[in-house]
């Protein structure tokens, strides 16, 4: 439980080189674990976490590999919800890469997935994805109707 507590993810994009290295060595140790354990569910967390981490401190090929890594493991689980936050941050990762037609896609594929499974909350979180995604498109305006779509 405490390799995978949602604290590490309370780490701000602010935090300092030290803290992002320390919190990337206990992910790792989570990885290690799962790995271990067989656990492909918490293998696809500990991915989708180091890439979270390295998407804060800029390194963006680090935040793709893991990703990815993290996307790939999460075709091998039955659990549609990490499924759906492995394609998140793959659609995150191209969008920090400036490559908006790729993020918009797992963005989709996310939203698709959200919505079969009735999961509000991620339904919610991809949406405000979508409304990052056209914010830095400067399209103020479909950037707003998808807050509201999540507000909804």
């Amino acid at each position: 439980m405490a390799l995978f507590g949602t604290a590490i993810e309370n780490i701000s994009s602010r935090g300092n080189s030290q803290s992002y290295n320390s919190a990337i060595t206990f992910v790792n140790k989570a990885l290690n674990y799962a790995k271990n354990a067989e656990r492909e569910d918490l293998v696809t967390i500990a991915y989708y976490r180091l890439s979270n981490l390295y998407l804060k401190k800029g390194e963006f090929e680090k935040a793709f590999e893991n990703a990815n890594s993290g996307f790939i493991t999460s075709l091998t689980i039955p659990n549609d919800s990490i499924k759906i936050l492995a394609a998140i941050q793959v659609g995150n990762c191209y969008q920090a890469k400036s490559e908006s037609v790729l993020a918009f896609k797992y963005f989709s594929n996310a939203l698709d997935k959200a919505e079969a499974i009735k999961n509000i909350h991620l339904q919610s979180n991809v949406y405000h994805c979508f409304s990052e995604l056209y914010k830095s498109l400067n399209n103020t305006d479909l950037s707003k109707d998808y807050l509201l779509k999540s507000y909804a």
